[in-house]
């Protein structure tokens, strides 16, 4: 079976449209109106959303809870490294 060729792409149209230059299309900061986001009001203690089985006494399980293994692994080899350079 023989592949079909595929008719060739027609070039895009060119607008008619004229781009504004980039510093007519945004807007002046002075024009700008902010507006603080509101969010609906919830009353509630704040509580830790922590793995039950952390052990808050251990300072690495602390570690890994933002650093996985791959990264303390290069953290240490990089350090190793820097430390033979001195």
């Amino acid at each position: 079976m023989e592949p079909t060729a595929k008719p060739a792409a027609k070039p895009a149209a060119a607008s008619s449209k004229k781009r504004k230059p980039p510093d007519e299309e945004i807007p002046k900061i002075e024009d700008l109106k902010w507006e603080p986001l509101q969010l609906p009001y919830q009353e509630r203690d704040p509580q830790l959303n922590l793995p039950s089985n952390l052990d808050m006494s251990n300072p690495y399980s602390l570690f890994s809870l933002f650093f996985t293994e791959e990264i303390f692994e290069k953290i240490s080899h990089s350090t190793n490294l820097y430390a033979q350079l001195q």
